[in-house]
């Protein structure tokens, strides 16, 4: 079956020789880049997260979510996240995120009020 012109022609013939090539992709350099990014956002957003504080008011007249600003002095120094009536129904819980700088000047008896 096989001639010898065959046999000559195939012991001639170059193989082709396969390898595998070592050490990373030049197209993981993007999603690691991406990743280093993430992880150093998420980092500044935690270490620049101030106290969450809660506070009990009788009536929420005026306190929005979202938009109502905590103040001292008028300069903002937090925002209300949420308002809930309290499980008995006689007050308001509200709910506000502070500044960092704030941490140090909050106690249990720290005095917070609605101005309209």
């Amino acid at each position: 079956m096989n001639t010898i012109e065959e046999q000559v022609q195939s012991d001639t013939l170059p193989h082709a020789v396969i390898q595998r090539e070592k050490g990373i992709s030049i197209v993981w350099v993007i999603p690691l880049v991406a990743v280093i990014i993430a992880a150093g956002l998420i980092y500044k957003t935690l270490t620049e997260k101030g106290p969450v504080v809660t506070i009990t008011f009788k009536s929420a007249a005026g306190v929005e979510v979202g938009k109502t600003k905590i103040k001292y002095k008028d300069v903002t120094i937090g925002e209300v996240e949420t308002v809930k009536v309290s499980p008995d129904l006689k007050n308001i819980i509200v709910t506000a995120q502070l500044a960092k700088e704030t941490e140090g000047y909050l106690s249990e008896k720290t005095r917070f009020w609605v101005v309209r």
